[in-house]
């Protein structure tokens, strides 16, 4: 018999940049890849202005419950669904902000932290959206199950081809519709 998780209280969730917590030294969600990323890479991504990785703590502390790491990326259009890149531009790529990166540690799995960290995430793609040409977020699912999750945001699996890590897109008109945080 397992026993249920407290529910997090979302008044307690902190989202700040990476530099101002402790950084990954105990974070582990459980995929090895992300695991790995958080430890070898995040830090020097986000201090060399390659991604930005915003964190979850809990107030008073400052250990990473959770992150999302966002990029700005092309993508090879020949790559990716007509209805999505028709009437973009002959470049051959074209730009989307990246979710590198989305996960909570094991400790705080299936509390609601993810969905919080997505919304927090979109928010801050649709300042970029209303700001510069793209066209929308993307991400690449690394597993089965974050495909499903995703999708019940409004990602789409948007690449041709079979891939190990399925391109998933929400489109920019998406982010737009997206009710404004600060309206009253």
């Amino acid at each position: 018999m397992t026993t249920a998780r407290q529910p997090l209280d979302f008044r307690e969730v902190v989202i700040c940049p990476l530099a101002l917590t402790a950084g990954f030294p105990k974070f582990k969600c459980g995929v090895r890849e992300i695991d790995d990323w958080c430890r070898s890479k995040a830090s020097e991504r986000d201090r060399t202005n390659k991604s930005r990785v915003f964190c979850a703590t809990l107030r008073g502390t400052t250990d990473v419950a959770g992150f999302y790491s966002l990029s700005m990326r092309g993508s090879d259009s020949k790559l990716i669904d007509a209805e999505i890149v028709r009437d973009y531009n002959d470049a051959g790529f074209v730009p989307f902000v990246y979710i590198d990166y989305l996960a909570v540690n094991a400790e705080y799995q299936r509390r609601q932290l993810g969905t919080y960290l997505l919304m927090d995430a979109l928010r801050r793609c649709r300042i970029i959206v209303q700001n510069m040409g793209c066209l929308g977020v993307a991400l690449h699912s690394l597993t089965p199950e974050a495909t499903a999750w995703y999708k019940r945001f409004g990602f789409r699996e948007r690449q041709k081809g079979a891939t190990q890590f399925p391109l998933m897109v929400l489109p920019a008109q998406s982010l737009l519709d997206l009710p404004d945080a600060n309206a009253s």
